[in-house]
C-alpha cells in the first residue's frame, strides 16, 4: 500500500521517504511481534532450562557470516560502480535496482514460508519430501518471475519514466538485464536457505563469500567497459553461478545420504568453519 501511494503521489523529499521507510518497518514489526505472542508456547516461569552459551553462539555463528556476506554483496556493485564511473552512473544503476529487487519480492516471501517446512523435514530426516519441496518451490519461482521479469525487460524504459521520470531512462539496459538475472536466479534462489534449514549453514555461508569473490572479480572486468550494464551482469551471473553450485551440492549430499549428519557444534567445543 504505501508502494503504491509512493508511485502515484507527484513528488516526496528525501525525509518523506524514511518516513515511509520507517512506517513500514514499525508496522511490519508490530505484525511480527503479535504473530510471535500468539504462537508462543506458555512456559511456567518457575521453570529454568540448562542454557549452553557455547552451543549457542557456536550455532549462530554461521548465520552471522551469512548476514553479513549478503549485505556486502548486495553492495559490491554499487561500490564499485562508484569507485569506477561516476556519481551519475551510480544514481542510475541503484534505480534500476530497486526495481528488479522490488520485483523480487515474492522470492523472500516463498523462502520464508518453505524454511519451517526445510528445517521440519531434515529434522525427520525426511529427504524425499525435502527434495520434492525445493523443486516445487522453484518450479513456483520460476513462474512467478518470468513473466513479470519478461514484462519489466520489455518496458524497462517506460516504467521507469512513470515511476521516476524520463531522467531515468538511460538505466533501462541496467533494468532489462537485472529482470532477465532475476528469472534466471529464480530457479536456484533457494540454496542458501535450503543449507541452512537442513543443517549446512556453514556452506551456506562459505556459498555467499564465494558469491562476494565471483561478483567483485566479474565487476572489475566488465565496469570499464561495459559501465552499469556491466555491474548488471556480473551481479545477476555471479548470483546465478554460485546459487546454482550451491543447489547441485544440496540435492547431491541429500542423494548420498550425507545430510543424516547435519552441522551441529558439540557443547564446549571449539566449532572451526573448516569442519562445515
Amino acid at each position: 500500500m504505501l508502494a503504491a501511494w509512493w508511485v502515484v503521489r507527484p513528488a516526496a523529499t528525501p525525509e518523506q521517504a524514511l518516513l515511509l521507510n520507517v512506517a513500514a518497518l514499525a508496522g511490519a514489526f508490530a505484525v511480527l511481534v503479535f504473530g510471535v505472542r500468539k504462537r508462543l508456547p506458555q512456559v511456567d516461569p518457575g521453570v529454568r532450562g540448562k542454557r549452553d552459551y557455547t552451543t549457542l553462539v557456536a550455532s549462530s555463528f554461521p548465520f552471522v557470516l551469512l548476514a553479513g556476506a549478503q549485505v556486502i554483496n548486495y553492495q559490491m556493485d554499487v561500490l564499485l560502480l562508484g569507485v569506477l564511473t561516476t556519481r551519475e552512473e551510480v544514481g542510475l544503476y541503484r534505480v534500476a535496482l530497486q526495481l528488479a529487487d522490488g520485483a523480487g519480492v515474492a522470492l523472500f516471501a516463498i523462502s520464508i514460508a518453505i524454511a519451517p517446512t526445510l528445517a521440519r523435514l531434515q529434522a525427520q530426516a525426511d529427504w524425499r519430501r525435502l527434495r520434492k519441496l525445493l523443486v516445487y518451490a522453484h518450479a513456483a519461482a520460476t513462474a512467478l518471475m518470468l513473466p513479470l521479469g519478461l514484462g519489466i525487460f520489455g518496458w524497462a524504459g517506460p516504467l521507469l519514466e512513470l515511476v521516476y521520470g524520463g531522467q531515468y531512462r538511460r538505466a533501462a539496459g541496467a533494468l532489462g538485464i537485472l529482470a532477465v538475472a532475476k528469472v534466471l536466479y529464480a530457479m536456484v534462489c533457494f540454496s542458501g536457505v535450503a543449507l541452512s534449514m537442513a543443517g549446512k549453514p556453514y556452506v551456506a555461508a562459505l556459498i555467499s563469500f564465494i558469491t562476494i569473490v565471483l561478483n567483485v572479480t566479474l565487476n572489475l572486468l566488465l565496469i570499464p567497459s561495459y559501465g552499469m550494464e556491466g555491474a548488471a551482469i556480473a551481479t545477476g551471473t555471479s548470483e546465478f553461478i554460485v546459487n546454482a553450485i550451491g543447489l547441485s551440492y544440496l540435492l547431491w549430499v541429500i542423494r548420498s545420504g550425507s545430510m543424516a549428519a547435519p552441522d551441529k557444534p558439540t557443547p564446549g567445543k571449539h566449532y572451526s568453519r573448516s569442519e562445515a
